[in-house]
């Protein structure tokens, strides 16, 4: 299995040829699939869809028979004949049923979906050739022949299952080790007080590589900071996180190579904007926030960095949660006492440091979803001490043009007692799905992605960083004057 590219025009797959990757993936491009006659029906392929050789040894005998072509440049991943049958057996060694098979549409075929059949006893004949009404389809199929051959219907998954599979995916791709010779610098992203992003290519894909200077981390102390985050991050994989792909070091560096989202800060989108969002368009960024904290917070994590900067856009335009260095684990019945965060977005109990938990990442939703629509955080002062006193006190005032559902649900966001904060009683997050505010908002659609985003930033191609304000040099005095040997001290990265 391994990724590979092809130009405008190339034949990806060709009608009777057969090679050793049996299924190709499509990454990214468009590629178009053309019937077995010039008669024959075209079809689009986009990003996610596979083809390819379909002979499952044991389960069909036939190759190709549809032509597909790269309509734009395309990125693929090729996976091995001896790969597809072993998953397939080991699914069909899995479920139980069998039932006579009648003849059975293939590759290219227009219509509904229908089940994947697997052949156990008897076997298939040569595909046919008649001038039916199905002609093409027929073309196409694997007929019957006999009364042996049984099969096993594998039902075709939900929009859940499919994400999950999706990530299924990655993850396997992750588990091959990454060496640092395989990435290939593009660009750089940004920089900043110990840490620099640059763009890289890896295996066909486009990377953001944070790079850490071992040297920095040690002068301010910071290992353990930065050893949780990587072991925060490695545990986390969720459409609604940036997720890390692989974690590397040198002898002067300590690397993590992220999903690069395309459309840039969020920040950055708010402040270019002549007027503040819509409710509609800010109940949509804020579902999208909402199930990352659901999903962090399912695994016992802690934020704690809730704020414009730390939320990226997605090439469809949805919503990344990024940052994770102040995310900490935080078990069930305990606190913890740190005072980290961003000062506009600080619960009252970081402030007064009486023990927090998962609850004031809520809190920090409720700040975002009043900046959103505002324009401005609730509580924003010049004096901090000011700003601190109004936190703590809950204080502050809404606009009139604010809707009451919307205001109903800032202020039980906003809600100073943790116990007592929505997405902390006893309903926990699908009390928040479930206020007014988000009333006939289809949750599912949004998770599996199906749902239109207000906004889909426009990008030229997977290099694209139309949206970053890119550094203009590398900050090569983070790397520090001299090598720093990780001994014992990040060997756990």
């Amino acid at each position: 299995m391994g990724p590979m590219s092809m130009s405008e025009g190339r034949a990806v797959v060709t009608p009777g040829e057969s090679n050793d990757a049996s299924l190709f993936v499509l990454e990214s491009g468009i590629c178009t699939m053309m019937g077995p006659s010039a008669e024959g029906s075209h079809r689009t392929c986009s990003a996610g869809s596979m083809f390819g050789d379909i002979r499952l040894s044991g389960m069909l005998s036939e190759t190709v028979l549809a032509t597909v072509m790269a309509a734009t440049p395309v990125k693929l991943w090729t996976i091995e004949h001896a790969m597809v049958v072993a998953v397939c057996r080991g699914v069909g060694r899995s479920l139980p049923g069998q039932q006579p098979a009648p003849a059975q549409t293939r590759e290219g075929q227009a219509g509904e979906a229908g089940p994947l059949l697997g052949v156990r006893e008897g076997r298939d004949s040569p595909p046919l050739q008649g001038e039916s009404v199905e002609q093409h389809a027929a073309r196409k199929a694997a007929h019957a022949a006999g009364p042996m051959v049984k099969s096993v219907p594998v039902p075709l998954p939900s929009e859940p299952d499919l994400i999950r599979a999706k990530h299924a995916l990655v993850q396997t791709l992750q588990d091959e080790p990454i060496a640092l010779h395989e990435l290939e610098r593009i660009a750089i992203l940004g920089t900043g007080a110990f840490a620099y992003v640059v763009l890289v290519r890896c295996r066909g894909r486009v990377h953001a590589l944070k790079v850490l200077s071992k040297s920095h981390v040690m002068a301010k102390g910071l290992q353990m900071h930065v050893l949780r985050e990587k072991g925060i991050m490695s545990s986390l994989s969720s459409a609604f996180l940036v997720n890390m792909a692989a974690a590397l070091q040198d002898s002067q560096c300590l690397y993590m190579l992220l999903d690069f989202q395309q459309g840039g800060e969020f920040f950055t989108y708010l402040q270019n904007r002549t007027d503040p969002l819509s409710e509609s368009s800010a109940r949509f960024y804020a579902a999208c926030v909402v199930a990352g904290l659901e999903y962090m917070h399912s695994k016992g994590v802690a934020w704690r960095d809730l704020k414009p900067e730390n939320l990226l856009l997605d090439g469809r335009g949805y919503l990344r949660l990024a940052d994770f260095g102040f995310a900490k684990r935080i078990a069930p019945g305990s606190r913890s006492y740190t005072l980290c965060g961003t000062p506009e977005y600080l619960a009252p109990e970081i402030l007064m440091q009486s023990g927090h938990g998962l609850p004031v990442d809520w809190w920090a939703l409720g700040v975002l979803l009043y900046e959103m629509v505002a324009w401005t955080p609730p509580f924003h002062q010049e004096e901090r001490a000011v700003m601190f006193r109004a936190i703590c006190s809950a204080n502050y005032t809404m606009p009139a043009y604010f809707s009451k559902d919307l205001k109903d649900l800032i202020r039980r966001l906003l809600n100073k007692q943790p116990s007592r904060r929505l997405g902390t009683v006893q309903g926990g997050v699908s009390d928040i799905r479930k206020h007014p505010w988000f009333a006939g908002f289809d949750w599912s659609a949004l998770v599996s992605q199906r749902m239109p985003a207000p906004f889909v930033p426009k990008v030229q191609g997977p290099e694209d960083m139309a949206h970053f304000e890119a550094g203009q040099e590398v900050a090569h005095k983070l790397l520090g004057s001299g090598r720093h040997v990780s001994v014992g001290t990040f060997a756990d990265f």
